[in-house]
């Protein structure tokens, strides 16, 4: 059999297309093969040999009359040539094929031969059954089938134990399926009812953003810082008992609270008290408390930390400890960041009072500046020019009222002590009340400047706390005589100096009026402090000190004029007279004796006459002192006139 020609072929003729050029391309290319280009291409010679090709007279390749090109009939007899002999290998192959196609079915018809002749007579070629004859070739099996009726019985008895053993294997598997199912659903019974008693307790339950799938708890607050609030949400995964496990959480290092520690002359006198870790087998809603709760305090931890930086000129510096601010000379309190383990209770020490109610405020203040955020978010009025202003402060309200109380602390000591000093020294008309202005439920329109708020009304509870942290007012009504009286009126202030300013007026003088005026003291009765020693002007006294310092000046003064004029009534003597001198003032007779009278503090309080006179020409003296655990029976009186009466 001849090889199948890889071009495809026809019986009919090629068809002659067209010979003119498809494209430019083509036309170019021509130019270029059968006239050298287009510079030897002249109008002239375009012209003769059209003229040529409609004469007939066009006999070179070149396009020169005479007939057509050698070429050209070569083509046309080797494209004639390829068509017959295509035609004829194509007739070979359709001829083997039906000589294939004959053999194989006298093979198939001779070898039905044997079993139904009358059916492969009809087609088995004559030629062969003349040459070979009918039914000369046959056929058999090569073995014998195995397959019996004992062994179909058994291969029958397999299928139906195969059957009955994927049976019963399928029974298996439906009831561990659904054992498996009613364990399954018991699992999540125990878990979702953990997740609804975590909703029924407030807690907000979603899905967690970045992983929708997964159910998790916010556990934060939404006025949080970011670093914050974007990390209050854990999810909560189902354990291997079916409880549900609260995930990573921000305080997954342990839980944490923020610690006041008290100390006063370099010892721990107080401390907040520490509630225990919430054990691992607690309610799901319990450890989301705990959570909640470290999250808070690792925001206020921040908060405090952030505004420390700002109060340096304060005393509030950072060591190892934590934060450390200086009240005074002797007491120091210290804020720390805890890991909680066990329990801890400080209520057995004197300032642990003091000290939960530090971190108290502290917590209040800042869920105070979380609502005044979400104040000034809700608020499109206040976007523009509330949201860019400094938050309100945490730090620096407890470090006003801490001021505040360690001034009222200082007031009332001396004021004690001057008191029972006093009384020993037989001036029992001194005396003193104080009370306590109460925090107002209301918001004045300054206050409300100063949170750079104007539209907000704040509850009652909010004003307390408010007014609470910023505004505490003390009033004192001292008595030093019956005609010497002072009220001074102490105010805490946070911003922008962080002290306790006292004003001092003096009740029954020019300036003051009736409202303030003692009732078993007349109208008209003059204060002698007012020419003695009045008050500094309209302006406050910036802090404790300062108050304490007037008090005690105005005090000495007070005693020094009326131990004057006593003197002077009793021993009927006009040269008797006080005046002030350098050294403070002093008590003068016309026989140069001198009577001074201080209140000094060191090592006590203590109240000290100082006499000097002359004897012939020496120069004589003598010191009384008076303090409050004295046993001193002579009265300060009885002092002065027995000095001026001698």
């Amino acid at each position: 059999m001849a090889s199948i020609s890889a071009s495809p072929f026809s019986l009919r003729p090629w068809p002659t297309g067209d010979k003119k050029p498809k494209n430019l391309g083509e036309f170019i290319a021509r130019v270029n093969a059968e006239r050298g280009g287009f510079r030897n291409v002249t109008e002239a010679e375009l012209r003769e040999e059209a003229q040529a090709q409609d004469e007939g007279r066009l006999t070179s390749a070149n396009g020169s009359p005479g007939g057509e090109s050698d070429s050209d009939d070569d083509a046309e007899a080797d494209k004639s040539k390829t068509i017959i002999e295509a035609r004829e290998e194509f007739l070979r192959n359709i001829e083997m094929a039906h000589q294939s196609a004959m053999h194989s079915l006298d093979f198939v018809s001779l070898l039905l031969s044997k079993e139904t002749p009358n059916q492969a007579n009809t087609t088995l070629s004559p030629a062969l059954r003349d040459m070979v004859g009918f039914g000369v070739l046959g056929a058999s099996k090569h073995q014998e089938s195995n397959i019996t009726q004992a062994r179909m019985q058994d291969d029958l008895a397999v299928a139906t134990g195969w059957r009955l053993m994927g049976t019963n294997k399928m029974v298996d598997s439906v009831i561990e399926a659904a054992e498996r199912l009613e364990k399954e659903i018991s699992l999540e019974t125990k878990y979702w009812a953990d997740v609804l008693a975590v909703s029924d307790n407030g807690w907000t339950v979603a899905s967690l953003p970045y992983e929708s799938h997964t159910l998790g708890v916010r556990y934060g607050f939404a006025e949080s810082a970011p670093e914050y609030r974007n990390s209050s949400i854990a999810p909560l995964r189902r354990s291997d008992d079916g409880t549900a496990q609260l995930g990573n959480t921000a305080g997954a290092g342990g839980a944490k609270r923020v610690r006041v520690l008290v100390e006063r002359d370099g010892q721990v006198t107080g401390k907040s008290r520490l509630p225990g870790r919430v054990p691992e087998n607690a309610p799901l809603q319990d450890r989301v408390l705990e959570a909640r709760n470290t999250i808070f305090a690792e925001e206020l931890w921040y908060e405090i930390n952030k505004e420390a930086r700002t109060l340096l000129s304060l005393n509030v510096r950072s060591t190892d400890a934590g934060l450390v601010y200086d009240v005074d000379a002797t007491t120091k309190i210290t804020l720390s960041l805890e890991d909680l383990s066990e329990p801890e209770d400080g209520n057995g020490q004197p300032d642990s009072i003091l000290a939960d109610t530090a971190i108290l405020g502290l917590h209040f203040l800042l869920i105070f500046n979380h609502r005044m955020q979400y104040f000034k978010r809700t608020q499109s009025t206040q976007a523009a020019a509330g949201r860019n202003n400094a938050t309100h402060g945490i730090l620096r309200p407890l470090l006003a009222r801490l001021t505040y109380d360690s001034s009222c602390s200082a007031l009332t000591s001396f004021l004690t002590g001057l008191k029972v000093t006093l009384h020993g020294a037989g001036l029992s008309s001194m005396a003193f009340t104080q009370s306590y202005v109460p925090p107002e439920d209301s918001l004045s329109h300054h206050q409300l400047s100063q949170l750079y708020v104007q539209a907000w009304r704040a509850t009652p509870s909010e004003s307390l706390i408010i007014n609470l942290a910023q505004l505490l007012e003390l009033t004192v009504e001292l008595t030093i005589t019956p005609e010497a009286r002072l009220t001074l009126r102490g105010k805490s202030f946070a911003s922008p100096v962080l002290t306790t300013m006292f004003r001092v007026t003096l009740p029954g003088s020019t300036g003051d009026n009736q409202a303030t005026q003692g009732q078993d003291q007349a109208p008209d009765t003059p204060n002698p402090l007012e020419e003695s020693y009045p008050p500094y002007g309209t302006e406050p006294y910036p802090n404790v000190h300062e108050a304490i310092y007037y008090v005690r000046q105005a005090a000495t003064r007070a005693i020094v004029a009326k131990l004057s004029d006593t003197a002077s009534e009793q021993l009927e003597r006009e040269d008797i007279v006080w005046s002030e001198t350098m050294t403070g003032p002093t008590i003068t007779a016309r026989d140069n004796k001198e009577l001074r009278l201080e209140i000094r503090d060191t090592p006590a309080l203590a109240l000290v006459a100082s006499m000097k006179w002359m004897e012939g020409k020496d120069l004589k003296s003598r010191q009384v002192t008076w303090t409050a655990t004295s046993q001193n029976q002579e009265a300060v009186e009885e002092v002065v006139v027995n000095f001026f009466r001698n």
